[in-house]
């Protein structure tokens, strides 16, 4: 069976750095890769989210009150 490549690039995520190759594969099986539009909204502060984002590559921008406050950059490294 081929290997997931989902797998290798959460692997290089820090978050994951003690995981073994099982619970790699676990939460693997539970990853949505998406590519979102430049502007998308992805959560805003004070909702309540079940998501958990990497960003694999490009920007987001962290915004309060219209204003941006932080980017984060994709790395294969960025998450939130």
């Amino acid at each position: 069976m081929a290997k997931d490549p989902r797998i290798d690039r959460l692997r290089k995520v820090p978050l994951f750095d003690t995981c073994d190759e099982k619970q790699l594969e676990f939460i693997a099986s539970r990853v949505d890769e998406v590519d979102v539009s430049a502007g998308k909204v992805l959560t805003e502060q004070g909702r309540s989210g079940g998501e958990f984002f990497i960003i694999l590559s490009g920007d987001a921008d962290v915004k309060r009150g219209g204003k941006t406050v932080a980017t984060l950059r994709g790395s294969n490294t960025t998450a939130f």
